[in-house]
């Protein structure tokens, strides 16, 4: 009987962890009453600094904040910044008395869109370049007139309106997942490439990150309360009014698309050659090396921005063979003269090909005229 009462004790914690462990993939349902995550920080300047806003977002509502930088009171005060959905259901980015980052594509439409705004300050003054993107695709609108006039008021907030009736007047009402705040303004390569897949988390830049995959989708989560901050900077969320049960005001199954598999860039590209040319960049497919006439092989380590991309190397226009990320590749022969080097990276999807190539040059060897 002692024995039985074990196992069964043993089962019943077994099945208490099972429901505390957090789940993978999951999304945060805002009811568009009063829901919001506070996160009760000034995260990062929305002003005189550079920053990107990012966030998946699904919802059919307009005029309601999915990002928010508030003093937490019922009007929109100077300093204030609003990152929302705007009544015509284009995102657009205001900060009071600093003008407008607007959009020209609507996303209330009930399907998952990515939006991020970008502010590149430039470092001195008001001016900046504010840029709106949209599933990753430059959405700016030419009536984008953002000023670094006024510094930030009060602190950060997911799903707060900013109560202005012209701009975000209500809380969200949808879902919304992978959160990301930064202080650089992050290219439209990088927005690109790492929107559909999850973040390390300390990478440069990033302030703070809100991966939402906790708690049991739909499930009961009243003990659910804090979203965590995925960064190492500690900007843990509280969950506000939320219901934390069945699938709205809840924890719920994330939907972000997955990842569109087409990433077939490299992040990183060396060779035992020596110093390539130019200056490596994913943009950039061609490059030169020169070594001298004794260097009779040379070894490539090319690194995926997308780890589930293939690589395959090809020499002198022979056969491929297959490379890992981010290890180098066997002993490449080279001949006297040019040798072409193409670094075929294969996306996920199968068919997005991009080819780096490196032309290697190896020198004549000297020859010693004695008389």
């Amino acid at each position: 009987m002692q024995l039985f009462k074990k196992l069964l004790a043993f089962v019943f914690f077994s099945l208490i962890m099972v429901q505390i462990v957090p789940a993978q993939g999951n999304a945060l349902n805002f009811d568009g009453s009063n829901d919001y995550v506070d996160l009760a920080s000034n995260i990062t300047n929305l002003a005189k600094a550079s920053f990107t806003l990012e966030a998946w977002v699904k919802t059919t509502g307009v005029g309601q904040g999915i990002i928010e930088c508030s003093n937490g009171n019922t009007t929109f005060d100077d300093g204030e910044k609003s990152f929302y959905i705007a009544l015509d259901g284009k995102p657009v980015f205001v900060g009071y008395n600093n003008e407008y980052i607007v959009s020209t594509q609507a996303v209330n439409d009930g399907s998952w869109h990515h939006v991020a705004v970008v502010w590149a300050y430039s470092g001195s003054g008001t001016a900046g370049t504010g840029k709106m993107y949209i599933d990753g695709l430059d959405k700016t609108s030419g009536t984008t007139n953002y000023a670094a006039n006024s510094g930030n008021v009060g602190t950060f907030k997911i799903g707060s309106p900013d109560y202005y009736f012209g701009t975000a007047p209500n809380f969200f009402n949808g879902s919304i997942d992978e959160v990301r705040i930064w202080n650089v303004a992050r290219t439209a390569t990088e927005i690109q490439t790492k929107m559909s897949s999850e973040l390390v988390g300390t990478e440069t830049g990033l302030r703070a990150y809100y991966k939402f995959n906790q708690a049991l989708a739909a499930g009961t989560n009243t003990g659910w309360t804090i979203a965590f901050d995925a960064s190492p900077n500690n900007y843990n969320g509280t969950l506000t009014n939320f219901a934390l049960s069945e699938a709205t005001s809840n924890w719920i199954t994330g939907t972000v698309p997955a990842p569109t598999g087409n990433d077939a860039n490299l992040i990183a590209l060396t060779t035992t050659a020596g110093t390539i040319s130019p200056v490596f960049a994913s943009v950039t497919i061609a490059y030169t090396a020169n070594v001298s006439n004794a260097t009779t092989s040379v070894t490539v380590t090319p690194t995926n921005s997308d780890p589930n991309a293939s690589i395959q190397l090809q020499l002198n226009s022979g056969s491929y063979s297959t490379a890992i990320s981010g290890i180098a590749s066997g002993a490449l022969a080279l001949n006297v003269g040019s040798n072409t080097i193409n670094i075929k990276v294969t996306a996920q999807d199968g068919t997005t090909i991009k080819t780096y190539t490196i032309t290697v040059t190896r020198a004549c060897e000297s020859i010693t005229v004695t008389q």
